[in-house]
């Protein structure tokens, strides 16, 4: 057993581990499911590749059902790569029956595949493992030539939505620009012949590159389904928020929340309530957080209360308002947001004017006393 092998079982395992990780996660929006098939169509196409190398090694015998199968990843995966990408930078997007059509290609490619005995060898003429020795039909080319036009438009709009939020060198933008090419370079290689490569490279350079992608979202919130230019508004905004789950668990804040809470080192799918409580002399404010919370979950109505903070020695004053988010198809309880309207200035006003009047109301009496 080769290590290229090797590496294409590891990658299966990885895909299966992001598969698995996935299901756990209780924020199920368009984009979870979209990526979960993109998941699924990897596992087939590793899969699919392990079972008929391994069977080809040890008995000489191509099994073409093992080769379909992988097809079936194959076909679909940069449809369903064009649509994750879509998804990412308009979260707004609603599938209609004009976007079936999106399948169409793949559709044909695979049932091509499928009837390739008894359709005079319209997606393969000869079929073998390594890309050389292959002979392919003219639907084996028109499924490349959509398969790389999905794939060129999801990698624009992935980039350019990282370049776009974090910067053209910032660590973000790399590692995408890296899962990005890849996988494309080895594809491009195999399709083109340009080296005597096992076919089944392709499925390790994308097994990487979705590796890559979601060490992306987990390090760099590179999934934060929402519009650029409604997280710019979101991020200029002086008032803080933080949006959590129904287990209290951070999923977005903007930057406001990070620079007023800085002292408390705020970090995605942290407890909101556990940073607070980190120090002793906030513990009480993380308590009644926290029964806020608990109440507008049972309730279902949004809730509010007055905090004074002590942060970086300066005394704040803040409106915390806990509102439910409701799923709008469903009305299942999606999170809470928690928003801290900042009244500290408000707050100082008050207090000017009620000694103001204090000293008014002083003058006045010492003015009757002399009178």
């Amino acid at each position: 057993m080769d290590f290229s092998f090797l590496l294409l079982i590891l990658s299966a395992m990885m895909i299966a581990g992001l598969f698995i990780f996935t299901l756990t996660v209780k924020r199920r929006s368009l984009i979870y499911y979209v990526f979960l098939l993109v998941l699924t169509a990897m596992l087939a196409w590793t899969t699919g590749n392990i079972l008929a190398w391994y069977w080809f090694k040890t008995s000489g015998i191509l099994v073409m059902s093992f080769v379909k199968f992988w097809y079936l990843g194959t076909c679909f995966l940069p449809v369903l790569l064009y649509l994750t990408s879509v998804l990412f930078i308009n979260d707004r997007f609603r599938f209609t029956r004009l976007h079936a059509l999106l399948f169409l290609p793949p559709t044909i490619s695979y049932l091509t595949l499928l009837t390739n005995e008894v359709n005079g060898g319209l997606f393969y003429r000869h079929f073998s493992l390594t890309n050389t020795e292959a002979v392919f039909g003219p639907i084996f080319y028109f499924h490349t030539f959509f398969s790389y036009i999905y794939i060129g438009f999801a990698i624009y709009y992935f980039l350019s939505f990282s370049i776009r939020s974090a910067g053209l060198f910032s660590r973000q933008s790399l590692l995408t620009l890296t899962a990005v090419l890849f996988p494309l370079v080895i594809n491009i290689i195999i399709t083109l012949r340009l080296a005597n490569l096992p076919v089944y490279y392709t499925s390790i350079g994308f097994s990487i590159a979705i590796c890559l992608f979601f060490l992306s979202i987990i390090k760099y919130q590179f999934l934060s389904v929402m519009p650029i230019a409604m997280q710019t508004i979101l991020d200029r905004m002086t008032d803080s928020f933080a949006v959590i789950d129904e287990n209290h668990k951070i999923t977005y804040h903007n930057k406001a929340f990070i620079n007023t809470f800085k002292s408390f080192d705020p970090k995605l799918a942290l407890d909101i309530c556990d940073i607070f409580k980190n120090k002793p002399s906030h513990e009480a404010f993380a308590e009644i957080l926290e029964d806020y919370i608990n109440m507008v979950k049972l309730s279902g109505r949004p809730l509010s209360f007055d905090q004074w903070l002590n942060l970086d020695n300066e005394d704040r004053y803040f409106q915390v308002d806990v509102t439910p988010i409701y799923a709008s198809e469903t009305n299942i309880l999606w999170g809470l947001l928690v928003f801290f309207k900042d009244t500290t200035q408000i707050h100082k006003a008050l207090e000017t004017i009620k000694k103001n009047q204090t000293m008014l109301m002083e003058q006045q009496h010492l003015a009757s006393l002399a009178n």
